[in-house]
């Protein structure tokens, strides 16, 4: 037999042959499927919607840690959004209050540090209550946002005396209140679905009247008629 009947014989019968080849889909009608061939992974939790996605927290408190020439203060505030580019906040700190120049000295007979001439420990305790308003409100970047605050309150005075253990002079002390006003510009770095960063200078005006509190003695220095000053508030905190 001839090579090229061979071929034909062969040709005719792999041609009676017919082989159907179906392709994988992604899924069949009526949304049923071959679970063979897709595999539907569900997620183990359930996923955030876009109202919680888009949702933006409008309240807000933390801690303050600040920062003056009488030292280190510590407080706490709480705000709310009113709208916008408004935002009210009230906040309270305590600090020390002092002379520029009270420096420590160390005693060596007793081996203890003192203040020359000191004869009062002097604290302030300010509440306020104001409005800050950000000028350029999301028109820089939504995590920094420079504003402007202005507020009025009251402050404790606390006179202790300093010949006294700091704890026991508490009950040989002098209690005040006296009205206080601020005014702060400052920077919020936070983002309102996450924590609260600010960093802000404050101006507090706390005037006592009358002749004011001694810290040193009266023939050293002049008592002290207004207990504010320029403070550095750097203040942490969460939105919720």
């Amino acid at each position: 037999m001839s090579k090229k009947l061979l071929f034909s014989i062969i040709f005719v019968i792999i041609s009676c042959f017919q082989v159907k080849l179906i392709a994988q889909v992604t899924g069949g009608g009526n949304g049923e499927f071959d679970k063979d061939s897709v595999i539907v992974f569900e997620p183990s939790s359930p996923l955030l919607t876009l109202g919680e996605i888009n949702e933006t927290k409008t309240t807000a408190m933390g801690f303050d840690l600040i920062f003056s020439t009488f030292g280190f203060g510590g407080g706490m505030f709480w705000r709310a959004d009113i709208n916008e580019e408004f935002v009210f906040v009230t906040d309270f700190f305590i600090t020390g209050i002092r002379k520029s120049d009270e420096l420590e000295r160390f005693n060596q007979t007793t081996g203890e540090l003192f203040i020359p001439h000191k004869i009062n420990r002097l604290f302030s305790i300010p509440f306020s209550v104001g409005i800050q308003y950000f000028p350029f409100n999301n028109q820089i970047i939504s995590t920094f946002k420079p504003f402007i605050t202005a507020g009025t309150g009251f402050s404790f005075i606390i006179s202790t005396p300093y010949d006294k253990s700091f704890f026991n002079a508490f009950a040989y002390g002098e209690y005040y209140t006296r009205p206080s006003f601020n005014i702060s510009i400052g920077a919020d770095f936070g983002n309102k679905k996450k924590s609260l960063s600010v960093f802000q200078i404050r101006y507090l005006s706390i005037p006592f009247g009358g002749n004011g509190l001694q810290s040193l003695s009266a023939n050293v220095e002049d008592p002290i008629t207004n207990f504010g000053g320029v403070f550095l508030d750097l203040r942490i905190g969460f939105n919720y």
